[in-house]
């Protein structure tokens, strides 16, 4: 699942030669699609109305790959003045309905928000690592370590209700863990662990949820910003915006009026 910045026919062959599903966003240029059949109205979601298309692109071997276009007529336009959000997949009508890719798709935020995250939080991209490999290792542990991040961030959730209508923060997560995991491996000894590597996953999200009962919410919350407010920018004369000055007539001015004071 994409944006419209990998919408091309290099992108969508090589995902169907491997036998992969995919839901990308369609570019105004490319891979422009030839539609095989008129669209149709499937249904609405929470934004819009979905229509569905059959669409082809040539496959990269003499033949052509069919796709779905999915359209979605927006009720209100989106901040760039979209009005209409068009789809590209090959899911299989009989695997996935339109509306359901449709909503699927509202989703792609909480993807880019994870690499944001991944970043900001967990430091992924490791600056000393000039190896690519190296570099690739590092980025897999901290989405491996986000896994657990979220985890714990789930647990705290389901044990606090007051966390559903104010969202806990990951990062303050992350820095708990810096400040205090070092000092808990000295202060726990290794045979205290033992009797969780036993668990079931049930078992497990149990005990993960009794012990988050413990932790103050208070400390975790988000603290979102307020809007910023709107400063009028100051009036500039067009001949003044216009004008150019020379920086060696200035300097040279500059340099005769120092002289000229030392004197």
């Amino acid at each position: 699942m994409a944006d419209r910045g990998f919408s091309t026919r290099a992108i969508l062959q090589a995902f169907a030669a491997r036998g992969a599903f995919l839901l990308v966003r369609e570019h105004a240029r490319n891979p422009s699609p030839t539609e095989e059949r008129p669209r149709r109205k499937v249904g609405r979601i929470e934004t819009g109305t979905v229509f569905e298309q059959a669409v082809s692109i040539p496959d990269g071997a003499g033949g052509a790959l069919r796709l779905r276009r999915i359209e979605i007529e927006l009720d209100t336009p989106t901040d760039d003045g979209d009005t209409v959000i068009r789809l590209l997949t090959n899911v299989p009508a009989d695997r996935k309905g339109a509306t359901t890719l449709a909503r699927l798709y509202r989703t792609r935020w909480r993807i880019e928000c994870l690499f944001g995250r991944l970043e900001s939080v967990l430091e992924s991209e490791v600056r000393s690592l000039g190896s690519p490999r190296g570099a690739l290792l590092g980025f897999c542990v901290a989405l491996v370590a986000y896994d657990v991040l979220a985890l714990l961030q789930a647990a705290v959730q389901s044990a606090h209700p007051v966390c559903e209508q104010k969202p806990i923060s990951s990062f303050y997560i992350a820095a708990e863990l810096r400040e205090y995991y070092g000092g808990m491996k000295v202060a726990v000894p290794e045979e205290a662990w033992v009797p969780y590597e036993s668990q079931t996953s049930k078992q497990l999200a149990r005990t993960l949820v009794s012990m988050a009962r413990n932790v103050d919410p208070a400390m975790l919350l988000k603290h979102p910003r307020g809007p910023k407010p709107r400063k009028k920018k100051g009036y500039a004369p067009g001949s003044e915006v216009r004008r150019q000055v020379a920086t060696s007539r200035v300097l040279a001015a500059g340099t005769v009026d120092y002289v000229k004071k030392d004197v």
